[in-house]
């Protein structure tokens, strides 16, 4: 067989002369598609690396952002003089609380910066859900502050009653009698779903059968003790975590 010039049979393409994959030889010339069309795109390892990353930091700046408007609203209202102690609830109470309080904060840093640590628990969400998911926790934020501007100095590190307590029904107190709870339980919902962890999912779980069954019961004995009449009519018009949709 003749050759040309540049060293391969006439007539052939380069590809060809020099062995390509009989996969190449029949679809493509230097990579490319018969017709001259680029390849479609293909979903890759190193996207999904730099999806997680991006879903990592808007878990992270949620969660700090969390932490910065409680503690400005809380350590304000301890300003107030009338703060009850932690510690006026029980050993007891105090350490479960601090215990949970360490699980969760220890797990979501874990997530943001030692990922492997949760892999055993992770999911595979659809992306669409992940990213709707963090759209609420980000607008979950302006909610939480509304409650805590509501509440004012009424907020309290116990579910005790503090003795200058008000009863308070504007803002999202018109609706729910606990919207703190509220807000805080779909935070974490949002967190779970957007990091794509069940054990993470398991927090707002427990929270909200803790809230329901535990806290919520002492905490309103103690608002009826205050309140009498008033918080058991402003009880049958409102919800305990969602607005009451009847009468």
């Amino acid at each position: 067989m003749l050759a040309t010039p540049h060293g391969h049979p006439p007539g052939l393409p380069l590809p060809l002369a020099l062995g390509g994959l009989p996969g190449e030889q029949a679809g493509s010339w230097l990579g490319r598609p018969l017709g001259g069309r680029a390849p479609p795109y293909s979903w890759t390892r190193q996207d999904d690396v730099n999806t997680d990353a991006t879903f990592r930091g808007i878990f992270l700046v949620v969660f700090l952002s969390l932490l910065v408007i409680s503690g400005y609203h809380r350590k304000r209202a301890r300003r107030s003089g009338d703060a009850i102690p932690r510690r006026a609830e029980g050993a007891r109470a105090l350490l479960l609380r601090m215990a949970m309080a360490l699980i969760v904060a220890v797990s979501f840093f874990a997530y943001v910066f030692a990922p492997t640590w949760l892999a055993w628990s992770a999911w595979s969400l659809p992306i669409w859900l992940r990213s709707a998911a963090a759209v609420i926790a980000v607008g979950c934020l302006p909610a939480i502050r509304w409650v805590f501007v509501s509440i004012g100095d009424n907020i309290s590190e116990t579910i005790l009653t503090k003795s200058t307590h008000q009863l308070v029904t504007h803002g999202p107190y018109r609706w729910i009698r606990h919207p703190l709870y509220s807000f805080a339980l779909l935070e974490l919902l949002c967190l779970a779903l957007l990091a794509s962890n069940w054990f993470l999912l398991s927090f707002p779980c427990i929270g909200a059968i803790a809230f329901r069954w535990v806290v919520i019961p002492r905490e309103e004995a103690n608002l009826i003790k205050v309140f009498g009449k008033e918080y058991e009519q402003y009880r049958r018009r409102t919800g305990a975590l969602i607005p009451r949709v009847w009468r």
